[in-house]
């Protein structure tokens, strides 16, 4: 397999290898700026007018522990993570936002979501340029070292605008 290059990737099942940007042939647009899919929730999302791993630094808020995110997602997240403090819950995040070049090592470590391994597993990671946490909207979450934290955010976390996928119960994406 081609060593990932950092500006264009592309991890169709049916070409899975990195392609130089001078030569990509993909008709998918990557790394383009989006807004978060808006949820049933009564508050809209912000849009995020960067494109996806690539805000800066500047740009994103600190929710603790090295972590950061994006705007509103930032705001919600520190109100969320307050609120279960006060019931006795300690949210600890192993992630939250990633930079391109941060999306494409996760993926080259953990393979593409949906896309069989050579070990026969199904990857984990979004194709770079398409991550929530690209765009400081996501955060992955601790749960051996958060006790509680799973049954606290699967009760309370749609108040906060937040979500998880039933596959990846330690990921919290906000929808607003």
């Amino acid at each position: 397999m081609q060593a990932l290059q950092r500006d264009s990737f592309d991890a169709s099942p049916a070409r899975r290898t990195a392609t130089n940007s001078s030569a990509a042939t993909t008709t998918r647009p990557t790394g383009n700026t989006r807004t978060a899919p808006q949820s049933t929730s009564s508050r809209a999302a912000e849009q995020v007018p960067y494109r996806n791993g690539r805000i800066p630094s500047n740009a994103l808020t600190s929710v603790g522990n090295g972590h950061r995110m994006y705007g509103d997602a930032a705001r919600a997240y520190t109100q969320m993570r307050d609120a279960a403090r006060r019931d006795g819950v300690n949210i600890r995040l192993t992630d939250s936002y990633r930079s391109y070049a941060a999306q494409v090592d996760v993926a080259r470590r953990k393979g593409i979501y949906g896309v069989r391994q050579p070990n026969g597993r199904l990857g984990l990671a979004a194709r770079p340029g398409t991550s929530n946490h690209g765009l400081g909207r996501a955060v992955d979450v601790n749960l051996e070292a958060s006790p509680g934290a799973s049954r606290w955010l699967q009760q309370n976390a749609s108040r906060f605008g937040f979500r998880t996928i039933p596959r990846e119960p330690w990921h919290w994406e906000f929808r607003g």
